[in-house]
């Protein structure tokens, strides 16, 4: 008895079954590795901002030269200037809706300063802005350096010449602000620490985001990856054992 022939076109989509396994394959594992990379860049970060967050505080006069001054701790005395203040727009706490008050701080040293003060609420429309609570006198601000990122999606650019103070942004562009205010800015705001001051009436709702989440969920993105890869040649292999119809002899 003659072994069957299998056309040529079916050999041919057997080979091209073969192929498309092992492209689908390399493209899964390699997905799998770039997680675990991004597992290795996420815990890095993690690493680098814990040792910054346990550093010993510093001035701000101190931190303004550094390429990359975030997440250190802030230890610093100086003056409120209550005329200038600065509302971060779309604020959300509790389901309300609310403003972030960065107001301008005058350090010892001579150093400028946006500090997040922390939340305010918004008034009863979009017109009526929220009362700045005054600090006055010189107070002692402890807290955190962060970077504010000046990309991102907004409905509409700030025009902060048309505006009278408190200034109300939708995001921190400090060039637009230190144009505003006529002064140089420290190249990170302070966010007070949520158990200080500054002054006593003047403290706000302060709920800062949390530490990033570690490489974890990148491991778990990468097992998936690498399970997909090892369950695909299984797949085309199941998918090409599929005998062909013989045709039948007349």
């Amino acid at each position: 008895m003659a072994m069957p022939c299998f056309p040529e076109s079916v050999r041919h989509t057997r080979w091209l079954v073969f192929a498309l396994a092992v492209l689908v394959t390399a493209a899964l594992a390699g997905l799998g590795l770039w997680q675990l990379d991004r597992a290795g860049q996420k815990k890095a970060m993690v690493e680098r901002m814990n040792e910054r967050t346990e550093a010993p505080a510093r001035a701000v006069a101190r931190l303004t030269p550094m390429d990359d001054p975030g997440h250190y701790p802030v230890d610093d005395r100086g003056r409120f200037d209550n005329e200038r203040s600065v509302l971060v727009d779309n604020r959300i706490r509790d389901g309300r809706a609310g403003y972030h008050l960065l107001t301008l701080f005058h350090t010892r040293s001579g150093a400028r300063v946006l500090v997040n003060r922390g939340w305010l609420p918004r008034g009863p429309d979009r017109q009526t802005l929220p009362e700045i609570p005054r600090v006055n006198g010189e107070v002692r601000i402890r807290g955190h350096a962060h970077v504010h990122s000046e990309k991102g999606l907004v409905l509409r650019e700030d025009r902060l010449e048309q505006q009278d103070w408190p200034l109300r942004v939708q995001r921190v562009n400090r060039a637009a602000l230190e144009r505003r205010l006529g002064v140089e800015l420290a190249p990170f705001i302070v966010r007070l620490a949520p158990e200080t001051g500054p002054a006593r009436g003047a403290q706000l709702p302060r709920e800062w985001p949390q530490r990033q989440m570690g490489p974890q969920r990148h491991y778990a993105y990468a097992v998936q990856w690498f399970a997909l890869a090892a369950l695909a040649p299984v797949l085309f292999w199941l998918a090409g054992r599929r005998r062909p119809n013989q045709q039948e002899e007349p």
